[in-house]
């Protein structure tokens, strides 16, 4: 049985042979981030405590059923001295009609063409309008 414990995403330091020689070790990692849906006392009481003992700087524990972020930094003698809670987790999507984020509570944004784009958003119908002129295809 391994030792090692697997995260949902790490940042980890550059390094030239981009790791193609070894894993990132603790000393390389400089985030851990853990997300948790039915697991989240599990990897409280387990996995944060590993990573303050490793000297990770900074562990994110993100607890989807509260919708909320656990931010542990600044590990001290196997355990973290900061604990900041962030809260009130809004989903957001990219709106191409106006090139900026946008918080959603209410429903999701059209689901994607098999190409990739909305349809239906007025961009599309511009591209459309000009491929047609110039006598190509879209999808």
């Amino acid at each position: 049985m391994s030792s090692t414990v697997i995260r949902d995403v790490a940042l980890v330091r550059y390094r030239a042979d981009r790791y193609r020689t070894g894993h990132p070790r603790a000393a390389d990692t400089l985030l851990v981030i853990e997300v948790a849906d039915t697991s989240v006392e599990s990897d409280r009481q387990r996995k944060i405590p590993l990573d303050a003992r490793a000297g990770i700087p900074e562990a994110w524990l993100v607890n989807l059923p509260e919708d909320g972020i656990d931010i542990h930094r600044e590990p001290t003698a196997g355990a973290y001295t900061t604990l900041r809670t962030a809260g009130g987790l809004e989903p957001q999507f990219s709106d191409p009609r106006r090139n900026r984020m946008v918080r959603s509570s209410g429903p999701r944004p059209p689901s994607l063409t098999s190409a990739g784009r909305a349809p239906g958003y007025p961009w599309q119908r511009h591209r459309r309008r000009r491929a047609l002129a110039s006598g190509s295809r879209t999808g």
